[in-house]
């Protein structure tokens, strides 16, 4: 078997066991999707870009992927298959560009990259935002074609590439970082590089003047509704860097060995080709600084570049191997530094997939089948016009189509700044004043809460007070919390 076959055949195996992990996740999907994917009906529907018809607020923050979406939905297909299935597609490529890289420009061993393959493949993280309905793995698709494109130095490639970038998140911005520095490094003609880099700001551009002239608004509403400016500069440093630290060391739970090694690997990729790898990892990690990282279990920030990290870890390993003498001990150090943390995220896969049936240990939201059946409920005995307030809105407005009200105020600015800032009474007011006609409340947020989160007991509390609204029933979202509607009389 020639060298091409070989290689083939253990992209195909490690393509085949990545679908096959695909499937043991697939029916669990992120509450958040539901939200691109309701974004994406009502554009496909006529109703613009919008998340309640009439109301122009960006309460997504996946402009590509929800352009992709409105496609199938456009179509009448399922939308939430066609996210599911573009998913797994987008993986299957990752895992192409990954093996190209590997072989073209670190000169990896075809065994030792079919195990990085292979780790990817059945990593928690990877495999369970492929199926989650978000645009993740499309995002870890576009910058290892990023990195790939440097690499080979096709720059006006990597510029369009940026864009897409651009277009699919708006953190995509920081990965014009790396081709900029790319073109200042290795191109020698000025004008050729400047005019290079204008391609990907022409992407940033246009999509600046949308957001400005479409919502009125230079960033997507989910900025303002998570990320809390307004704090002082020396305690937004401090917590965000803690919020880095914490986060980072999460999201690895019990992967620190492969992040120890890919640090490692870093100081050992030849000079020429480290600066792509170096910079797109460090966009990501600026970014879960700014951010201060996510609720979603499985370190969602950190996938999208998870496979540039194992082509780094892979870089150290093979550097480590090559400097140890004897066949045994070379196959021991193989085996304690790819094969025990291969195994071990093999273990943890199969564990998080029992989690998310059991909802035990993990956020009720990242396996939504009860959030669907409420809004398939809502969606029967409501009608057109009635309003629904609820703190996790993606599957109840997408199931009910009825307009749902944000409790977090990601679809609604006002809600947002009024949750922020902390102000409850006039916050409940606002949200009662929107007439709606269902609201959905949290008995707890975390398994050791003993009361209702404040945001959610100033709306119960006012609701109480006016007389207008029953509570009509309880839906078990987990073992310990529960979500119950109550219902406006009359």
């Amino acid at each position: 078997m020639g060298d091409g076959m070989r290689r083939s055949v253990l992209l195909g195996v490690a393509a085949v066991l990545f679908v096959a992990a695909c499937a043991l996740f697939f029916w669990h999907t992120t509450d958040d999707a539901f939200i691109s994917l309701r974004y994406a009906r009502n554009l496909a529907s006529g109703d613009g870009l919008v998340f309640n018809p009439g109301e122009r607020v960006e309460g997504f923050s996946n402009l590509l992927w929800v352009l992709l979406l409105s496609i199938p939905e456009g179509l009448g297909v399922d939308g939430l298959l066609a996210a599911k299935f573009l998913g797994i597609a987008c993986g299957v490529l990752t895992l192409l560009a990954v093996a190209a890289i590997a072989r073209r420009h670190l000169e990896l061993p075809d065994g030792l990259t079919f195990l990085g393959l292979v780790f990817l493949a059945t990593c928690t993280g990877f495999v369970y935002y492929s199926i989650s309905g978000l645009e993740t793995i499309l995002y870890a698709l576009l910058i290892s074609l990023l990195c790939f494109a440097l690499l080979e130095r096709r720059y006006v490639a990597a510029a369009l590439v940026c864009g897409a970038l651009v277009l699919t998140r708006p953190d995509g911005v920081l990965f014009l970082v790396p081709l900029a520095v790319l073109l200042a490094v290795e191109w020698p003609g000025v004008m050729k590089g400047r005019a290079t880099i204008a391609i990907a700001l022409a992407f940033l551009a246009g999509l600046l003047a949308f957001r400005v002239s479409y919502y009125g608004a230079v960033l997507p509403n989910t900025h303002y509704a998570k990320i809390d400016a307004s704090l002082p500069l020396p305690l937004f440093l401090a917590l965000h860097t803690k919020a880095l630290i914490t986060y980072t060391f999460s999201a690895f739970l019990g992967r620190h060995a492969v992040l120890a090694l890919a640090v490692l690997g870093a100081f050992h990729v030849p000079r020429g080709r480290r600066l792509p790898l170096v910079l797109a990892v460090a966009a990501a990690a600026v970014f879960v600084w700014y951010s201060a990282g996510d609720w979603m279990s499985f370190g969602r920030f950190y996938v999208p570049v998870l496979p540039i990290v194992v082509l780094l870890w892979l870089v150290a390993v093979d550097r480590i191997r090559r400097s140890v003498v004897g066949a045994r001990l070379r196959q021991a150090v193989v085996l304690a530094l790819v094969i025990v943390p291969l195994v071990l995220s093999a273990v943890d896969m199969f564990s998080a997939s029992r989690k998310l049936v059991r909802l035990r240990d993990v956020n009720p939201a990242m396996s939504s089948r009860t959030h669907a059946e409420i809004g398939r409920y809502l969606g029967e005995i409501g009608s057109p016009g009635d309003r629904v307030v609820v703190n996790e809105v993606g599957a109840i407005a997408y199931y009910s189509g009825l307009d749902v009200i944000d409790m977090l105020g990601l679809t609604d600015r006002k809600a947002a700044r009024l949750a922020r800032e902390e102000s409850l009474e006039a916050y409940a007011d606002y949200i009662l004043s929107l007439d709606p006609r269902f609201v959905l409340l949290n008995d707890r947020q975390e398994p050791w809460d003993t009361a209702f989160h404040p945001l959610h007991a100033a709306i119960r509390d006012r609701m109480l007070e006016t007389g207008r609204y029953r509570a009509d029933r309880a839906f078990g979202l987990s073992y310990y919390k529960n979500l119950i509607l109550f219902v406006r009389e009359g």
